[in-house]
C-alpha cells in the first residue's frame, strides 16, 4: 500500500540549483582552486562553480545547524545544572548507490574544508 503525505507536511525541500545558489547568501570562497582539486575524486568534476553553488549553501546550513545545537547544549545545561561533556556534531550520510555516497563523501570533504576555514 502506497502511503502519501501532503506536500505542506513534508520535512523535505525541493529547490532548483539556482535557488539552491541563492541560499549562499554572503558566505565566502575562502577555497583556493588548488584545495578544490585535492579534494576531487577520480572522475569527478568538481569545480569553483560547484562549490560556491552546491557547497557553501550547504556549508552555510550545516553551520547554522551546528550553531543552534551548541545553544541547545547550553540551554539545557543551565536547565539542569550540569556540567556534561561537549558532544561532538557527527553528520552521517548512508545510501546504497555508489554515485551518492561518493556525492556524500564529497560534500563532507567541502564542508570541513570550509568550516576550518571559518
Amino acid at each position: 500500500m502506497e502511503q502519501r503525505t501532503e506536500p505542506d507536511l513534508s520535512p523535505y525541500r525541493v529547490f532548483s540549483r539556482a535557488e539552491w545558489a541563492t541560499l549562499r547568501a554572503d558566505t565566502p570562497m575562502t577555497l583556493e582552486p588548488a584545495e578544490i582539486a585535492r579534494l576531487r575524486s577520480l572522475h569527478d568534476r568538481l569545480d569553483i562553480s560547484e562549490v560556491e553553488e552546491i557547497y557553501l549553501p550547504l556549508s552555510r546550513l550545516l553551520s547554522l545547524y551546528v550553531a543552534a545545537t551548541q545553544r541547545l547544549f547550553r540551554a539545557q545545561q543551565g536547565f539542569l545544572g550540569t556540567e556534561d561533556a561537549k558532544m561532538p556534531y557527527i553528520i552521517g550520510s548512508a545510501d546504497p548507490s555508489r554515485r551518492q555516497v561518493d556525492h556524500g563523501a564529497r560534500a563532507a570533504g567541502v564542508a570541513r574544508a570550509l568550516a576550518e576555514r571559518a
